[in-house]
Protein backbone atom coordinates (compact mmCIF):
# COMPACT_ATOMS: atom_id res chain seq x y z
CA UNK A 1 0.00 0.00 0.00
CA UNK A 2 1.27 3.32 -1.02
CA UNK A 3 1.40 6.11 1.83
CA UNK A 4 0.49 9.35 0.34
CA UNK A 5 -2.66 10.44 -0.47
CA UNK A 6 -3.48 11.67 -4.98
CA UNK A 7 -2.30 15.39 -5.16
CA UNK A 8 -4.93 17.89 -3.73
CA UNK A 9 -4.01 20.21 -6.38
CA UNK A 10 -5.43 18.29 -9.26
CA UNK A 11 -9.17 19.51 -10.30
CA UNK A 12 -10.79 17.36 -7.49
CA UNK A 13 -14.46 17.60 -6.73
CA UNK A 14 -15.99 17.26 -3.61
CA UNK A 15 -18.79 14.70 -3.07
CA UNK A 16 -21.88 15.31 -0.78
CA UNK A 17 -25.03 13.14 -2.53
CA UNK A 18 -24.29 9.78 -0.86
CA UNK A 19 -22.29 7.81 -3.97
CA UNK A 20 -21.14 4.81 -3.45
CA UNK A 21 -17.71 2.82 -4.27
CA UNK A 22 -18.45 -1.27 -4.26
CA UNK A 23 -15.72 -3.73 -4.38
CA UNK A 24 -15.40 -7.58 -3.93
CA UNK A 25 -15.67 -6.87 0.02
CA UNK A 26 -17.17 -4.49 1.08
CA UNK A 27 -18.81 -0.94 0.27
CA UNK A 28 -18.00 3.02 1.22
CA UNK A 29 -19.24 6.37 0.50
CA UNK A 30 -17.29 8.95 -1.61
CA UNK A 31 -15.68 12.00 0.00
CA UNK A 32 -14.37 13.28 -2.77
CA UNK A 33 -13.35 12.05 -6.31
CA UNK A 34 -10.53 13.28 -9.12
CA UNK A 35 -9.49 11.29 -12.68
CA UNK A 36 -6.38 9.88 -10.50
CA UNK A 37 -8.75 8.51 -7.83
CA UNK A 38 -11.14 9.04 -4.64
CA UNK A 39 -11.40 9.21 -1.34
CA UNK A 40 -14.18 7.67 1.24
CA UNK A 41 -15.53 6.39 4.31
CA UNK A 42 -15.67 3.09 5.19
CA UNK A 43 -18.93 1.36 5.24
CA UNK A 44 -19.08 -2.65 4.94
CA UNK A 45 -16.20 -4.99 4.81
CA UNK A 46 -13.86 -6.40 6.84
CA UNK A 47 -11.36 -7.40 4.59
CA UNK A 48 -10.56 -4.67 1.74
CA UNK A 49 -8.67 -6.32 -0.83
CA UNK A 50 -4.60 -5.53 -1.02
CA UNK A 51 -2.74 -5.13 -4.09
CA UNK A 52 -4.99 -4.40 -7.40
CA UNK A 53 -8.41 -4.81 -7.92
CA UNK A 54 -11.33 -3.49 -9.25
CA UNK A 55 -14.48 -1.56 -8.12
CA UNK A 56 -17.98 -0.30 -9.22
CA UNK A 57 -19.12 3.33 -8.46
CA UNK A 58 -22.31 4.32 -8.24
CA UNK A 59 -22.39 8.00 -8.80
CA UNK A 60 -25.10 11.07 -8.88
CA UNK A 61 -27.88 9.73 -6.59
CA UNK A 62 -27.80 6.47 -8.57
CA UNK A 63 -28.01 7.79 -12.15
CA UNK A 64 -24.24 7.15 -13.31
CA UNK A 65 -22.51 3.47 -13.04
CA UNK A 66 -18.91 3.18 -13.47
CA UNK A 67 -18.23 -0.29 -13.46
CA UNK A 68 -14.85 -2.64 -13.09
CA UNK A 69 -12.27 0.37 -12.25
CA UNK A 70 -8.92 -0.72 -11.74
CA UNK A 71 -7.22 0.67 -8.30
CA UNK A 72 -5.22 -0.11 -5.46
CA UNK A 73 -5.89 0.68 -1.59
CA UNK A 74 -3.70 3.71 -0.48
CA UNK A 75 -2.82 3.99 3.10
CA UNK A 76 -5.81 5.55 5.42
CA UNK A 77 -5.89 8.69 7.01
CA UNK A 78 -7.72 9.59 10.49
CA UNK A 79 -9.74 12.52 10.45
CA UNK A 80 -11.75 13.90 13.30
CA UNK A 81 -13.96 17.24 12.63
CA UNK A 82 -16.10 16.46 15.25
CA UNK A 83 -13.41 14.64 17.49
CA UNK A 84 -14.66 11.32 16.55
CA UNK A 85 -12.62 8.08 15.45
CA UNK A 86 -13.41 8.62 11.78
CA UNK A 87 -11.19 7.22 8.66
CA UNK A 88 -10.49 8.56 5.69
CA UNK A 89 -9.75 6.27 2.64
CA UNK A 90 -8.22 6.65 -0.52
CA UNK A 91 -7.92 4.64 -3.60
CA UNK A 92 -5.58 5.12 -6.45
CA UNK A 93 -7.16 4.49 -10.25
CA UNK A 94 -4.72 1.92 -12.26
CA UNK A 95 -5.25 2.59 -16.28
CA UNK A 96 -9.18 3.54 -17.08
CA UNK A 97 -10.81 2.70 -20.60
CA UNK A 98 -11.47 5.61 -22.54
CA UNK A 99 -15.39 5.13 -21.28
CA UNK A 100 -14.43 5.02 -18.10
CA UNK A 101 -12.38 8.45 -18.40
CA UNK A 102 -14.80 9.84 -20.35
CA UNK A 103 -17.72 8.81 -17.70
CA UNK A 104 -15.45 10.11 -14.70
CA UNK A 105 -14.30 13.54 -16.64
CA UNK A 106 -18.35 14.56 -17.06
CA UNK A 107 -18.99 13.83 -14.15
CA UNK A 108 -16.15 15.91 -12.65
CA UNK A 109 -16.96 18.92 -14.66
CA UNK A 110 -20.59 18.75 -13.88
CA UNK A 111 -19.86 18.78 -10.26
CA UNK A 112 -17.26 21.54 -10.91
CA UNK A 113 -19.70 23.81 -12.52
CA UNK A 114 -22.46 23.03 -9.65
CA UNK A 115 -20.06 23.34 -6.91
CA UNK A 116 -16.70 25.89 -7.61
CA UNK A 117 -14.20 26.17 -5.34
CA UNK A 118 -14.00 28.66 -2.52
CA UNK A 119 -11.81 31.92 -3.26
CA UNK A 120 -10.32 34.06 -1.14
CA UNK A 121 -11.23 37.55 -1.33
Amino acid sequence: MERALPDRHEDRVEINDQSLLFCPDGSGELIDISIKGLSFHHLTGNNWPTGAFKIDLLLDNSTLLIEQIPCSLLYPEEVNPDNSHRWRHALKFGSLSEEQKIKLQEFIACHSRQHPPLTMI
